[in-house]
């Protein structure tokens, strides 16, 4: 019997599986590692072990490989491996495929009932001295940070029992909070909604549950220093259209966005709903509190695209299609790439509008992947870096337009500055992390390491680059010899 995954964008170039679990010391580096870098960018992504047994697959779907890059003395080292879920063990025991769709379960094979969908395959995160792996649509997963290894689900012992948490959990730089969210919490398509506040020490302080006004699709959230805001897409989930093995997003062409307002400490009838134009995306850079308003900026989808999913009402559709970013998987030459809008939300939580405004900083690139300086957390950002898509220059040509990016801007919020690395087109840029030159640096003031994506050869790169002067270029390449699949997100945390 053939064992061969699928010829389609989601499996080759860029995105075709590494499936290798490795350890490896004394990486090559080219030029010199700054010596003040001391620690760990840990890494998760979908990495399948077998083919999906429905014949293609989204990317984002696939089993969680665990990364770690460990910095120290100008060295470097790299350890991968599999993120042994339930899910990732039952498919090892069988040996071949047992489960389905995205966050669809009646596209399973019998043999995968009852058994936990999680991948941790989007985020790593550290808090209270533990190393979570993280899936939307799944529990916390800890993990060894030294060597990998899976432990199993993280609850706060039994407190927590929303059985989806978010991958991206906010974290107060002043109090050491960590602040997360799962949604849909009660099952496929159902307006529940638990949010939880996590002490420094790892013990549940608050829990919430409300309900939002649609079934959402809520990736990220934010988070200021005394609110937190729910984000509501024009996006939502059809149990009826899940069970046809349809997909489990659609857009709805009659509904606005909307965002929760709640105070962080708030029960569930404090949540405040303001209401706003339709638009999409994944990630904020950071919000924050000024003059009483809220302030949020974000990489918006420009509503002049196509919608990035499906749309609601719409007959074209077959079961197993999805789509992303205004591009159909079932269609080889879809729309052209997407453009976004850097905007910034503002929300008066103590006035009587149910509105919010929208104030446009930038809008002729595509740009995601939006990270700041991590010690600013839930207070006014100076300085933000993003990826973008210049259209003018070349890029890598990955068919999977979300890791198709050329270039790494760094953004000056007070004076409006945007300076420039490009890297295309032999390579794209990966989500960028910020690290500190030492702990009381002035913001801002450190390095960006990301890894670079790569079709040719048989290697990969990380790069570190001095985060004020991007245009500058690395200060050193540090090069792992075999190709690493592109991740989705990850934390540097320093040596202790």
């Amino acid at each position: 019997m053939s064992f061969l995954f699928p010829d389609t964008v989601s499996f080759r170039g860029v995105c075709r599986p590494s499936r290798l679990e490795a350890d490896v010391t004394d990486l090559e580096v080219e030029g010199e590692i700054p010596p003040e870098i001391r620690g760990t960018f840990y890494r998760t992504g979908p990495d399948p072990k077998f083919p999906p047994h429905r014949g293609d697959d989204l990317y984002v779907h696939g089993d969680g490989m665990l990364g770690m890059l460990r910095i120290a003395n100008g060295r470097a080292s790299y350890k991968s491996r599999y993120a042994r879920t339930p899910r990732f063990l039952a498919e090892e025991r069988a040996g071949r495929s047992l489960f389905g769709d995205y966050r669809n379960p009646y596209t399973d094979l019998p043999e995968a009932e009852g058994v936990n969908r999680g991948t941790a395959n989007t985020n790593l995160v550290m808090h209270g001295g533990r190393l979570l792996a993280l899936k939307e649509d799944s529990y916390m997963t800890e993990v060894d940070p030294d060597t990998l290894e899976t432990w199993g689900p993280w609850t706060a012992g039994g407190i927590i029992t929303s059985p989806h948490m978010s991958a991206h959990p906010k974290f107060d730089p002043v109090n050491g909070e960590m602040l997360t969210f799962g949604f849909q919490a009660k099952g496929i398509g159902t307006r529940d909604l638990a949010y939880y506040v996590i002490d420094r020490k790892g013990a549940v302080v608050h829990e919430v549950w409300l309900e939002t006004p649609w079934a959402p699709f809520m990736h990220d959230f934010a988070v200021t220093e005394n609110y937190v805001v729910f984000p509501l897409f024009p996006i939502t989930t059809v149990l009826e259209k899940v069970k046809a093995g349809l997909p489990y997003y659609w857009w709805d062409p009659t509904a606005p966005t909307m965002l929760g307002v709640l105070p962080r400490r708030g029960r569930a009838s404090d949540i405040r709903w303001f209401k706003g134009p339709p638009r999409f995306g994944f990630h904020f850079f950071n919000a924050h509190e000024k003059d009483g308003r809220i302030h949020i900026y974000g990489c918006m989808n420009d509503p002049a695209m196509p919608p990035a999913f499906p749309v609601l009402g719409t007959d074209d559709l077959v079961a197993g299609s999805e789509a992303h970013w205004g591009q159909r998987m079932d269609i080889a030459n879809g729309p052209p790439p997407p453009l976004t809008w850097l905007t910034d939300w503002i929300i008066d939580p103590a006035g009587q509008s149910a509105t919010f405004d929208e104030k446009v900083l930038r809008k002729d690139i595509f740009m995601e992947a939006p990270r700041v300086d991590d010690r600013v957390g839930t207070r006014e950002p100076g300085i933000g870096w993003a990826l973008s898509r210049d259209p003018s220059r070349p890029t890598l040509g990955a068919e999977w337009v979300i890791v198709d990016y050329n270039c790494v801007d760094r953004y000056d919020f007070q004076t409006g500055t945007v300076s420039t690395l490009c890297v295309g087109p032999e390579a794209a840029p990966a989500e960028p992390v910020f690290i500190p030159r030492s702990p009381t640096s002035p913001e801002g003031d450190g390095w960006l390491l990301m890894h670079l994506i790569k079709d040719s050869g048989s290697g990969s790169e990380f790069i570190i680059v001095d985060a004020t002067e991007l245009e500058k270029g690395p200060v050193a390449r540090i090069r792992v010899p075999f190709h690493i699949r592109p991740a989705i997100h990850g934390n540097w945390v320093p040596a202790s």
